[in-house]
C-alpha cells in the first residue's frame, strides 16, 4: 500500500532519511521527493459527450540531495550511469524517527540517474550547499524496514560561497559566481505489452554551459580569449581550455571535492547589467560550453563520457568498465537492512521517498 512515506504509523515525523543502494548504506540524505505511482489521464471524445479513464502506470522521478559526505556507493552511481553501457540501479530511502528507530521505507527499482546538479555557488551567499540527484524509477513500492540502518556522522558542512575556480591561461581570482552545472541522461521508455509499467533505459549524457561572473578587473584575459576564439574563429578543439571548480571547507583550507571540466569553449562575453547612479562593482560574465566533467568526491573520481575529441589530459573511462544492465524485475523486493554496512545482503530493489526532514 502506498501510504504517507515521512510519518510513522503514530504520525511522528521523520527526521532523517538514509540511502540504501543494493543492499548497502550509502549515507544520510538531507531531502528526497517523489517517487509516487500515477497514471495518465485519457480523454475521449464522443457524440455529445465526453469521457475520461486512467491509462497505465508510471512513477513520479525522485530527487535525492546530498552533502559531501556520502559514503563513495553513493557518487560512484554517476561513475556507472555516465558509461555507455550503464547499469540501472535498485535501492531504498528509509525514514528514520528522532530515536534513530526506522519505521518505514520506499523501495525503487531499475532506476536511471537522470541527473546530477552542483548548487549554485556565490561568494557572497551563506547557504549550505548540497548535490542534487535526479532518477528515473522504473517501480517503486513501500515496505517495511527489518532493522535500523547505521549512519555515520557528517564530515563537515559545505557551504556555497566556499569554492574556487581554475582554467588554463585565464585569470580566475575574481569569480564570484559560478551557476549550477548540471549533467543529464536521457531516458528511454520501453512498455511491454504483458506489463503495465515500461521498462528504463539510459540513453545521451548530456553537460550544461558553465556560466560564470566575475569583476571586470580580472577580465583581460577572458577578453583575449573571446576575441581570438570566436571573433577571430580561432576555435579547434586545440584551442579549447581545462579546468576544475573546487569545493572548499569554511576555512578554505581543504579541498572537499571538486568538477575537473574538459573541452571548454567561450561563446559569449559581456557587461553585466548595472543601474544608474548606484555603486558596484563592474563585473563581466561568461559562457562556455563543455564537453566532458570528472566529479571527484573524497578522493573517487567520477567521469561523463562523450564522444567528442575533448581537450583533455586524462583517459576516459573505458566502456567494458560498464556493469551490465540488470533484467526487469516483476516487483522489487524488500530490503534487508543489516546493522552492520559489512553484512549486506544480495542486492534488493530499493526506492525513495517524497519529503523534507524538518
Amino acid at each position: 500500500a502506498y501510504l504517507v512515506f515521512n510519518r510513522g504509523a503514530n504520525g511522528a515525523a521523520a527526521t532523517r532519511f538514509v540511502l540504501m543502494l543494493s543492499g548497502q548504506t550509502a549515507g544520510q540524505l538531507r531531502s528526497v521527493e517523489g517517487g509516487s505511482p500515477t497514471a495518465d489521464v485519457v480523454t475521449a471524445t464522443g457524440t455529445g459527450q465526453t469521457t475520461k479513464h486512467a491509462s497505465g502506470v508510471h512513477y513520479e522521478p525522485i530527487t535525492l540531495e546530498m552533502g559531501l559526505d556520502m559514503d563513495p556507493l553513493a557518487y560512484g552511481w554517476a561513475s556507472e550511469a555516465w558509461k555507455p553501457s550503464s547499469a540501472l540501479k535498485d535501492g531504498s530511502v528509509i525514514a528514520v524517527d528522532a530515536s534513530g528507530k526506522a519505521f518505514t521505507q520506499m523501495d525503487f527499482s531499475q532506476a536511471v540517474l537522470t541527473a546530477v546538479e552542483t548548487p549554485v555557488l556565490d561568494a557572497g551567499s551563506k547557504d549550505a550547499a548540497f548535490l542534487t540527484f535526479r532518477l528515473a524509477p522504473e517501480i517503486t513500492r513501500i515496505s517495511q524496514p527489518t532493522g535500523n540502518p547505521p549512519v555515520r556522522g557528517a564530515r563537515g558542512t559545505w557551504q556555497t560561497a566556499n569554492f574556487r575556480l581554475d582554467i588554463d591561461g585565464l585569470d580566475t581570482s575574481k569569480v564570484n559566481r559560478i551557476e549550477a552545472l548540471k549533467i543529464t541522461q536521457a531516458v528511454v521508455a520501453d512498455r511491454a505489452g504483458e506489463f503495465r509499467e515500461a521498462s528504463k533505459h539510459p540513453g545521451r549524457v548530456e553537460v550544461s554551459d558553465l556560466k560564470v561572473e566575475m569583476s571586470t578587473s580580472s577580465s583581460e584575459s577572458w577578453a583575449k580569449w573571446f576575441n581570438d576564439f570566436v571573433v577571430g574563429g580561432n576555435n579547434g578543439h586545440d584551442r579549447e581550455k581545462n579546468g576544475s571548480i573546487k569545493f572548499m571547507s569554511p576555512d578554505g583550507k581543504s579541498e572537499l571535492g571538486r568538477v575537473d571540466l574538459f573541452g571548454l569553449g567561450i561563446y559569449r562575453f559581456a557587461p553585466k547589467a548595472a543601474s544608474s547612479n548606484t555603486d558596484q562593482v563592474s563585473r563581466q560574465l561568461a559562457s562556455l560550453y563543455c564537453t566532458r566533467v570528472e566529479l571527484r568526491i573524497a578522493g573517487q573520481k567520477i567521469a561523463s563520457e562523450s564522444p567528442s575529441p575533448a581537450a583533455s589530459t586524462e583517459a576516459s573511462p573505458s566502456p567494458s568498465d560498464s556493469p551490465a544492465a540488470t533484467p526487469k524485475p516483476t516487483k522489487p523486493p524488500r530490503v534487508e537492512v543489516s546493522p552492520k554496512p559489512s553484512a549486506a545482503p544480495s542486492p534488493p530493489a530499493t526506492p525513495v521517498p517524497s519529503a523534507t526532514p524538518s
